[in-house]
């Protein structure tokens, strides 16, 4: 029985040592990102892993809905029910986190890239918040989609 020793300067997924997972920082973005917006966590402590648009973007929602006495998201997430991602390159990583909350279940996408040596959210959206991709050096600018008509009658 021949057996195979990992190599002890890389962690078990291969990632380089010293580098922390990007979905495991997907995933506790996700759960803080839902912790602000429903008021039980500042957003200065999330703001420093953000790309400042995506900051900017999470305070004037908080900032709209607190003054309509309204959390998009009731109290929080009950739960992360599954995480997925696939990196694009090295520096790069796209992810979706799914989250229950009450009876609903979300997902939640998120790109985490390299940013000065640090892995940065660059992206943060759900489906239902209608924004745009915001243009990064591992999301190229893309023509527009066109969009779907109906069916001629």
């Amino acid at each position: 029985m021949t057996r195979t020793r990992r190599r002890r300067d890389r962690p078990a997924d291969g990632r380089p040592p010293g580098r922390p997972d990007p979905l495991r920082l997907a995933r506790a973005v996700v759960v803080a990102w839902l912790e602000v917006e429903s008021g039980r966590r500042p957003l200065e402590q999330l703001a420093p892993i953000l790309a400042p648009v995506i900051a900017r973007r999470i305070a004037a929602t908080v900032r709209h809905n607190r003054g309509r006495g309204v959390a998009p998201w009731g109290p929080g997430a009950d739960a992360v029910v599954a995480c997925h991602g696939q990196s694009l390159d090295e520096g790069s990583c796209d992810a979706v986190v799914v989250v229950r909350i009450g009876p609903r279940i979300a997902a939640v996408a998120v790109r985490v890239e390299q940013h000065r040596g640090a892995w940065r959210v660059v992206e943060l959206a759900r489906p239902e918040d209608g924004y745009d991709a915001v243009r990064t050096a591992s999301l190229p600018e893309s023509p527009p989609t066109p969009a779907l008509s109906a069916a001629p009658a």
